[in-house]
C-alpha cells in the first residue's frame, strides 16, 4: 500500500457483515513506515513506506466487496475488501471500520455519510482507503452530508478526488490521518478537528486549491506539503462567518500558504510557513491572529491586505513582516530576532 505517516488575487500577477451481504474478515498485520526525520527542527518527517499485511489467520489472500446502504448497525473489517460502488450510511446508523482494514474503491464511488462513520485504525494497523486505478481521482472520496459525522483514528486516504469533503452542518474528528496522491485534500465547509495530520500535494501535478474551508475547523499538529512554489495556493479560506483556527502546523511549498477572501477570521499559532510566494494573502477579516510563528523563505510573509483587523506578535520573520505595501494598518508588535527552535510546527 502506502505511507502510514494529507483564485482570488496575485503575486505581484496572478492570486495567487453487513445487511447486503458484506463478508466480515480478521484484519492483517500492517508494517508501519520508517519515517524521515524534518529539517530546522520544527518542520515533521514524510512518512516511510507501509506494506498491507498478507491477512490474519483464515484471511489470507481472501477479499469482500462492500455495495449498498448501511441501514443497520455493521462493521467493515478485512485484509482486503472491494468497494465497487457507493457505500451510504443512512441517518441514525453507524459504520465501524476495523484496524488494519484495507479497503479498494473502483473508480466513481464515494463513502456517503448521513449517519456515523468510525474507523479504529492504530498507530500499527492504520485503516486505509484507496483507488482501485491507483491515480489522483480514482476514486470520489467521503462525502460528509449534514447531520453526517466521522470518528477516525489512523486513517490513511490515497488516489481520491476530493479525500474529505466535509459540507455545512456535518462534523468530523479525525487524529492521525494520512492523505496524498488526491486530487483535493479537504474541502471543509463545518466545525471539526483535524489533528496530527499529513496532507501531501501533488506538486507539479496539482491541477486543484488542496484545501477550501469555508467553516471554522481546527487543523492542529498537520503538516501541509508538497504542493508547488507559486503555483497553486495551498489553503484557500472564504464566507462571511468562516474562522478556522490553525495550531501547530507547517505549510509549504504554494503561492499562498494561506490565501483568505472575505471572511470572518483566522487564527495562526505555533506554526512554521515556508517556501510560499506569500505565506499569508491575508484579504478581509475583522478578527484575525498571527502569533509564535516562524515565516522563513517565503518571497513575502503577509500581504495582500483588504479590510482587517490583526494581532501580530511574537513571530519571527525572514524578511519583511508585510512585504508587499498593501497591510498599512497591521504593524509586527514584538518579534522575535532569531527563529524558535520548540514549540513551533508539529507536535508527535
Amino acid at each position: 500500500m502506502r505511507s502510514t505517516s494529507l483564485a482570488f488575487a496575485s503575486l505581484l500577477l496572478v492570486a495567487c457483515s453487513s445487511s447486503d451481504g458484506m463478508p466480515t474478515h480478521t484484519p492483517g498485520d500492517m508494517t508501519p513506515g520508517s519515517g524521515t526525520s524534518g529539517g530546522n527542527g520544527a518542520s515533521p518527517g514524510t512518512g516511510g513506506s507501509a506494506s498491507p499485511g498478507t491477512g490474519g489467520s483464515g484471511a489470507s489472500g481472501s477479499s469482500g466487496t462492500g455495495i449498498g446502504t448501511v441501514v443497520t448497525d455493521d462493521t467493515l473489517c478485512g485484509a482486503s475488501v472491494e468497494v465497487t460502488t457507493t457505500r451510504t450510511i443512512d441517518a441514525g446508523k453507524t459504520l465501524t471500520v476495523c484496524a488494519g482494514t484495507v479497503i479498494t474503491i473502483s473508480a466513481g464511488a464515494s463513502f456517503t455519510i448521513r449517519g456515523t462513520l468510525v474507523v479504529q485504525g492504530t498507530a500499527d494497523k492504520p485503516v486505509q482507503f484507496a483507488g482501485s486505478e491507483h491515480k489522483p481521482g480514482g476514486w470520489a472520496g467521503f462525502i460528509i452530508v449534514s447531520g453526517g459525522n466521522v470518528v477516525a483514528n489512523y486513517i490513511e486516504i490515497h488516489d481520491a478526488s476530493n479525500a474529505i469533503d466535509a459540507r455545512a452542518g456535518s462534523q468530523f474528528q479525525i487524529d492521525h490521518i494520512l492523505v496524498d496522491g488526491s486530487a483535493r485534500l479537504l474541502s471543509l465547509a463545518s466545525d471539526g478537528t483535524i489533528s496530527h495530520g499529513a496532507l501531501h500535494g501533488l506538486g507539479s501535478a496539482q491541477s486543484a486549491t488542496p484545501v477550501s474551508i469555508s467553516g471554522s475547523p481546527h487543523l492542529v499538529d498537520t503538516v501541509m506539503d508538497k504542493g508547488v512554489y507559486n503555483g497553486f495556493d495551498f489553503v484557500v479560506i472564504g464566507g462571511d462567518t468562516s474562522a478556522p483556527v490553525f495550531d501547530h502546523v507547517e505549510v509549504a511549498d504554494s503561492h499562498c500558504a494561506f490565501h483568505v477572501g472575505d471572511a470572518a477570521g483566522m487564527t495562526l499559532t505555533h506554526s512554521y510557513v515556508h517556501h510560499n510566494a506569500y505565506a499569508i494573502m491575508a484579504g478581509s477579516e475583522p478578527a484575525a491572529v498571527f502569533s509564535h510563528n516562524n515565516f522563513q523563505d517565503n518571497s513575502i510573509n503577509i500581504g495582500s491586505c483588504g479590510t482587517i483587523t490583526a494581532d501580530v506578535q511574537e513571530n519571527y520573520f525572514a524578511g519583511e513582516p508585510f512585504g508587499d505595501g498593501s497591510c498599512p494598518t497591521l504593524t509586527a508588535g514584538t518579534s522575535a530576532s532569531t527563529p524558535y527552535t520548540a514549540d513551533v510546527g508539529p507536535r508527535p
